[in-house]
């Protein structure tokens, strides 16, 4: 099994806040202007256990491992009736960063860019950032700027292991944190 973990980026801003967001924006009334298709976080969430599940690492592989016609590449994903069938992951063009895909409908498409970690002998897939990409909306394509983020923080964590060690500890005391407000 392999662990999704959210990293604090240098602004503080996390994928997983705006994950939450989106999910949120799925509770608005759908003549509001931020809204998005509530199955889009049920999305998002199966296709995160999806990663966690599965027994390739990284996924896909990007080695001669395990045969690309082997790797499950797309999503399926059933949620009351409604179906959603797509690439998964795309590996970008600066190894190893990739960027995990849930299209939203035609116009909108959720994005959060990610690398694969080991450490101390335990998979890790990274989050550091995510973002809704709008066709035409040239502007909002972040995916360059974040994917060049993202391969700086996987080269400090691989030039100093203990800087990972620091993250994970203060992911691990947000889910602490967060687990003991929610159970108030």
């Amino acid at each position: 099994m392999n662990n999704v973990i959210f990293i604090r980026t240098e602004r503080g801003k996390q994928a997983l806040q705006f994950i939450r967001e989106v999910i949120k924006r799925g509770n608005l009334n759908t003549d509001d202007e931020n809204y998005l298709n509530p199955l889009i976080g049920a999305f998002i969430l199966k296709g995160l256990d999806i990663l966690e599940k599965t027994e390739v690492f990284p996924y896909p592989a990007t080695d001669d491992t395990v045969p690309w016609e082997e790797q499950d590449r797309t999503l399926l994903i059933l949620e009351n009736g409604d179906e959603l069938e797509q690439s998964l992951v795309k590996l970008l063009a600066v190894y190893p960063i990739y960027e995990f895909r849930i299209d939203v409908n035609r116009k909108e498409y959720f994005r959060a860019i990610f690398f694969p970690f080991v450490y101390e002998g335990e998979n890790y897939y990274c989050f550091t950032h995510a973002f809704i990409k709008v066709t035409g909306d040239y502007g909002s394509d972040k995916t360059d700027l974040y994917r060049d983020t993202a391969k700086a923080i996987y080269e400090n964590f691989r030039r100093t292991p203990r800087m990972f060690k620091t993250q994970l500890f203060l992911v691990i005391a947000w889910y602490l944190y967060v687990e003991k407000c929610v159970g108030k």
